[in-house]
């Protein structure tokens, strides 16, 4: 019978070799904008300061992680493009302490979690007055390590 412990301990420790590529698996993000569509807007005081004849397409950005493994967000991109033509018309990044702003406090999405992002671009009046496209892309770290990646996009009417 002692000869045989040695063995059965040998074959658990190879049982159990192979059971870290379950915590390998990569993290998904998902996202959508609201409202959809975005009206542009005259922007506030209280974003554009004294800067006057600025519009905003301001959305709510929501990202939600789909596979079970909790992310980090290191940047959200926005781009506004003009439908007619593609030019661009505004862009912006939130990273550090402006994503976590904007973002309500943290940049991290639980695992089945979401987290809503204030996304805003601002841009002068003689810019807008026709449709574009808001483009927004997410990137962030898992808790593995991996990269992962989202985008959305929603239209902008005048």
């Amino acid at each position: 019978m002692r000869a045989l412990a040695p063995r059965f301990l040998g074959l658990l420790a190879l049982l159990g070799c192979g059971s870290s590529d379950v915590n390998s698996a990569a993290g998904a993000l998902v996202s959508s904008l609201s409202p959809d569509p975005i009206v542009e807007a005259t922007c506030p005081p209280a974003d554009c300061g004294a800067l006057a004849g600025q519009l905003q397409a301001s959305a709510s950005l929501t990202v939600r992680e789909t596979a079970g493994v909790g992310v980090n967000l290191d940047s959200v991109s926005m781009r506004l493009q003009s439908q007619s033509g593609g030019t661009l018309i505004a862009s912006g990044v939130w990273t550090g302490p402006a994503l976590v702003q904007q973002a309500g406090g943290s940049a991290r999405v639980a695992a089945l979690g979401s987290r809503n992002v204030s996304v805003s671009l601002h841009y002068d009046q003689s810019a807008g007055g026709h449709p574009a496209t808001l483009s927004v892309t997410v990137i962030g770290t898992d808790d593995w390590g991996h990269a992962v990646s989202t985008s959305a996009s929603t239209q902008v009417t005048p």
